[in-house]
């Protein structure tokens, strides 16, 4: 049986820590019982079509900026959309069933224009409002109980929403001995210090600003303490005065050797940072946090996790493996917690086990691999299949 994997938005192998795509190739690899064929953007990848020794075939749709920017922007008019293009890629296969990542996929069009009836499964990493027009598809995968609670309340069928969790590459994100870890630092450049981390988008309402205050905090304190940040800016931060504040710190941070900055970085080096790190300072204020991947891995990664108990977050994490920071905290607040986790390493060294135990038993890939498959198969009317060779 063939699934196709859809991911409009993102690149497959993932090169910047995008959600969609690192849930399409992960949850793609631990498939049983399907072969699975991804259909992404090119982007700046050289290759319209490969077969990847880690992730199998992948056909990449290119879209050029200036279509783009005329037709999906400007105009609005779009008359070729990326749709249309998979349904064309599409038509001559034999194609089981198609899983898109992306809420908004114009599930009637696509039928439409495919010409004949196959099931379609759409994957829900942020919440929208349900718009019957568009069709209905035969499930809807919410990556939280929260998630799929709100997409219910946005007039999705019930019925049709399922839970399957982002989950973790437990093997590659695992905790290192010390050792390793201070030859880590070494390679970062932080020798004998000790290490926070940011990952994730570099706004406001993620954090990233408190995380940079409690960092300049931390340095004047604790001249021991450095961080690290790896994210990406949002496209004209640089020119908008918001952000004035926070990138003069970061650099002035950058410039004493207190902080290292990163871009999003590909997911093969992200378990570094985790590594490296002893905690994670994670301060959200954002109310559409559906289940972080990042909380994931930093657990599964041994790090203590300091964040806010906002929208997913609470269900995403386990009782007594997080600090849940006080409400309305400031940058005082993140820089004394930080201390005494810091200062007092032993009181967190059941938290972090308790951490790395959840990360394992629930949400390892696999497990949500599993729980995918059944629902194909239910879409399908198929009880059970042989797993694939």
């Amino acid at each position: 049986m063939l699934v196709v994997t859809y991911n409009p938005h993102g690149v497959i192998p993932d090169s910047r820590g995008y959600a969609p795509s690192l849930a399409a190739q992960y949850l793609a690899r631990h498939l049983k019982s399907f072969h699975n064929v991804h259909v992404c953007a090119q982007d700046s990848h050289p290759l319209s079509y490969e077969v990847d020794p880690e992730h199998g075939p992948i056909w990449r749709i290119k879209e050029g900026a200036i279509y783009r920017r005329l037709f999906r922007k400007i105009t609005r008019l779009d008359p070729w959309p990326l749709h249309a293009r998979l349904a064309r890629l599409l038509r001559d296969q034999v194609v089981d069933l198609l899983h898109a990542h992306q809420l908004e996929f114009p599930v009637s069009d696509f039928r439409r224009r495919f010409g004949r009836s196959l099931p379609i499964v759409l994957h829900a990493h942020a919440v929208r409002s349900f718009i019957p027009e568009r069709g209905v598809a035969d499930a809807y995968i919410a990556v939280s109980r929260f998630t799929r609670d709100a997409l219910i309340s946005k007039g999705f069928p019930p019925e049709r929403v399922h839970v399957v969790h982002n989950g973790a590459d437990t093997e590659r994100f695992a905790p290192v001995t010390s050792e390793q870890r201070e030859r880590l630092r070494a390679q970062f450049g932080f020798a004998g210090k000790n290490v926070i981390a940011y990952v994730g988008r570099k706004e406001e309402q993620k954090g990233y600003f408190d995380f940079l205050e409690a960092l300049e905090l931390l340095s004047r304190g604790k001249s021991e303490v450095r961080g690290i940040a790896a994210g990406n800016l949002p496209l004209g931060a640089e020119q908008d005065p918001t952000f004035v504040p926070a990138l003069e710190r970061a650099r002035r941070l950058v410039a004493r050797g207190v902080l290292l900055d990163l871009p999003p970085l590909p997911h093969r080096d992200l378990p570094a940072v985790f590594q490296v790190a002893e905690v994670l300072l994670f301060p959200t204020r954002f109310k559409g946090e559906q289940h972080p991947l990042v909380l994931i891995e930093a657990l599964a990664a041994g790090c203590v996790v300091l964040t806010n108990p906002i929208a997913g977050i609470p269900e995403t994490v386990g009782d007594g493996t997080v600090v849940f920071l006080k409400q309305d905290a400031n940058a005082a607040d993140l820089a004394q917690a930080v201390t005494d986790v810091l200062d007092h390493p032993q009181r967190y060294v059941g938290m972090r086990e308790r951490g790395r135990e959840l990360a394992v038993t629930r949400y390892d890939w696999r497990q949500q691999s599993l729980e995918l498959e059944r629902i194909y198969l239910s879409c399908l009317g198929v009880d059970r299949l042989r797993e694939r060779p």
